[in-house]
């Protein structure tokens, strides 16, 4: 993680040509840190950046008078350090799991603010963060703790994520088979790569 990476913003535009510009904007006004700048289904143009809490905001401030291509927007100020992890390294392993919680979400931004919350606001774990290409544009995390922790983290996680499109499924698997770990480990379609 970037010791200036206390802050991250999502933008969702319509397509290539939108989104390439709309960076532009932002990296002309800040000097800010671009994630990921990349198409997703259903032809969207996602950007994920960090930085400094200012320099975030002015990049978005770039945005006030054209914001006619952009789908979506979402900035969380101090995101939970285990975001950057999930998005940037290889899953979390343990060596045995009580129980297992799957958030899906409608949409990108739902899942990185529904998982933000729920790291921050119970005694879970993340395991695992992915979103993009082969999910249409959606995305998911997992998370791992006692059950009973697992449970209200779903809870937080559906609150959190309405104003964002909203859960597409969540499920808790108390007690997951050891034969499950390697499913959960696989490689995803689309990483982060940090610059």
């Amino acid at each position: 993680m970037s010791e200036t990476a206390v802050s991250i913003a999502l933008l969702e535009c319509q397509g290539v040509a939108a989104g390439l510009r709309l960076l532009d904007l932002i990296l002309k006004r800040s000097p800010i840190t671009v994630f990921e700048a990349n198409l997703v289904e259903p032809g969207k143009y996602v950007i994920l950046i960090g930085g400094g809490v200012a320099e975030v905001s002015a990049g978005l401030d770039a945005l006030i008078d054209d914001q006619s291509d952009l789908l979506s927007q979402l900035h969380i100020p101090m995101v939970h350090a285990d975001i950057w992890s999930g998005l940037l390294e290889s899953p979390h392993q343990s060596a045995s799991m009580d129980t297992l919680g799957i958030v899906e979400t409608n949409l990108i931004a739902g899942t990185l603010v529904a998982c933000d919350r729920a790291l921050k606001e119970s005694f879970v774990r993340l395991h695992t963060l992915r979103f993009g290409v082969a999910l249409g544009g959606r995305g998911y995390f997992i998370i791992e703790g006692a059950q009973h922790d697992i449970e209200a983290a779903l809870e937080i996680s559906q609150s959190a994520a309405q104003p964002y499109g909203g859960i597409m499924n969540m499920k808790c698997i108390p007690r997951p088979d050891d034969d499950l770990l390697p499913w959960l480990l696989r490689e995803a379609p689309f990483r982060l790569q940090s610059h």
